[in-house]
């Protein structure tokens, strides 16, 4: 199944929500990515320009699409990034494909 990471940042009000209650959020949002057809692997918090980083596992990319809107509608995310992971095999697998591809793109103006 292929994998996602997901990074994302809080809207102030959810970091006061999580101050005034502080909980395991990968617990509390585990149930949701389930009910989206997907599985959480894994999470973290994290410094800097993201609060958090998330990978998990789906279907398909509608699947991810609809967490993502129902979670990126919630008033509790700032900003949410999801990137398609693709394994080494996957990744060599294209390389060699587009090394048979060389010199059939033309860019423009030539």
């Amino acid at each position: 199944m292929p994998r996602y990471l997901h990074t994302f940042s809080y809207t102030k009000e959810a970091i006061r929500g999580l101050m005034a209650k502080p909980e395991d959020r990968l617990e509390a949002i585990r149930p949701l990515f389930e009910a989206a057809g997907g599985k959480l692997i894994d999470g973290y918090y994290a410094f800097g320009d993201i609060d958090g980083v998330i990978i998990t596992e789906f279907p398909s990319n509608v699947d991810v699409a609809a967490l993502a809107m129902a979670v990126g509608g919630s008033d509790a995310i700032a900003s949410l990034n999801t990137t398609v992971l693709i394994e080494m095999g996957e990744a060599v697998a294209a390389a060699e494909k587009a090394g048979k591809l060389t010199g059939v793109y033309r860019p423009p103006g030539e």
